[in-house]
């Protein structure tokens, strides 16, 4: 019978690990050990003038396996003294302690083996983060991620081909690391690409215009193998030609374009700067034109007004900043011109409206008429 139970055991998943399947083998012996020590104390012992229970006898191989040794069970008889000696001293007081062991060793090892980027990414509707340019873009990125409610307690998984263990650092605790080619397809399978829910590609190297080619490489073997919402992060403004299939696109020349306006402007970099922060400020959020069809800008901004002056509803707080048509942001849109089912705004608040439909009621409230 225990042949027929390893048998069926071996076609089990944990049997497939082999530091797994070596564990259940020590397991195995200490649990036939312990269980044959039970009953045999059991049977020996109940002709006994105070017989023990069942209870009695899991207590007294308990005790004698994790060498407590209470002193307040034990055997009378030779061959309950014999099982005891070869089952419990000879056998289970050796392996318990092997297997204790080796749970604690396991468990560093699968710790090392997801730092070291050895270990599938299994988890599913999370962030892909493609290459690892240093841990100061990674770890800010990570920050704001933490940040925004609807995206912290998204699973986070890291690829490169060159790194070799994630930093030792708290904003790196939950996050995953696949370690592979970024043009080969077996490496997104590795990191579950299918059923991630956003992809963010970075530079290599921030400091070469050149990594936009490889940027652009990688996204050409993304978009083959998910769904999910590819960001590219671009390190030249002037390569935006290649990625003119993305609809979020990310320059990091934009902090060099600031720091001019502030040289002529001041604090427009500070508002810049609060502006894309989770952390503080006011940050930007995106409603797409539904119910608000037809209704003019300046209706818009006069209802944002009189919501903030409530500080209550779904659109309290909130003023309109960009609003977008046919892709194409307009930062100052004409006053009567009236908005279209499709198009987006572009709105700044302290914190997110519950949905979109509770949004665009909330400002339908308020319009004359």
């Amino acid at each position: 019978m225990l042949a027929r139970f390893i048998i069926f055991l071996k076609g089990r998943q944990i049997f497939k690990d082999p530091d797994l399947r070596g564990l259940s083998y020590i397991f195995l012996v200490v649990a036939v050990c312990f269980a044959l020590n039970t009953l045999s104390f059991y049977y020996f012992e109940s002709k006994q003038e105070n017989p023990p229970g069942l209870f009695d006898s899991v207590w007294y191989s308990a005790t004698s396996i994790t060498t407590v040794g209470y002193g307040d069970l034990s055997p009378a008889t030779i061959p309950g003294r014999l099982a005891t000696m070869f089952l419990m001293y000879g056998v289970g007081v050796a392996c318990l302690p092997l297997a204790i062991s080796n749970i604690v060793s396991y468990i560093v090892k699968q710790k090392e083996m997801v730092r070291s980027g050895m270990k599938d990414f299994k988890e599913q509707g999370g962030v892909v983060i493609v290459n690892f340019p240093g841990e100061h873009w990674v770890r800010v990125l990570m920050r704001e991620l933490k940040s925004e409610p609807s995206l912290a307690d998204l699973p986070v998984c890291v690829i490169d081909p060159v790194l070799e263990r994630l930093p030792s650092s708290e904003y790196f605790e939950s996050v995953s690391f696949v370690r592979g080619n970024t043009i080969d397809v077996d490496t997104y399978k590795r990191a579950n690409l299918a059923a991630a829910r956003y992809v963010l590609v970075l530079p290599r190297s921030p400091e070469l215009p050149d990594s936009d080619a490889a940027t652009h490489t990688v996204i050409s073997v993304l978009r083959r193998q998910t769904e999910a919402r590819i960001i590219p992060v671009c390190v030249d403004g002037q390569n935006k030609h290649l990625f003119e299939e993305s609809r979020a696109l990310v320059t990091l020349d934009l902090a060099i374009k600031v720091a001019v306006q502030e040289m002529s402007d001041p604090f427009v970099a500070r508002a810049l700067d609060n502006l894309a922060r989770n952390t503080e400020g006011c940050m930007p959020y995106s409603i797409t034109v539904n119910k608000l069809a037809g209704t003019a800008v300046v209706e818009v901004e006069s209802a944002l007004i009189a919501l903030r002056k409530k500080k209550t509803g779904a659109g309290g707080g909130f003023k309109l900043l960009v609003h977008v048509r046919a892709g194409e942001p307009e930062w100052l849109s004409e006053p009567a011109d009236c908005l279209q089912e499709g198009d987006v705004l572009l709105i700044t608040g302290r914190n997110r409206p519950a949905s979109v439909d509770d949004f665009e009621e909330a400002v339908l409230g308020e319009l004359p008429g």
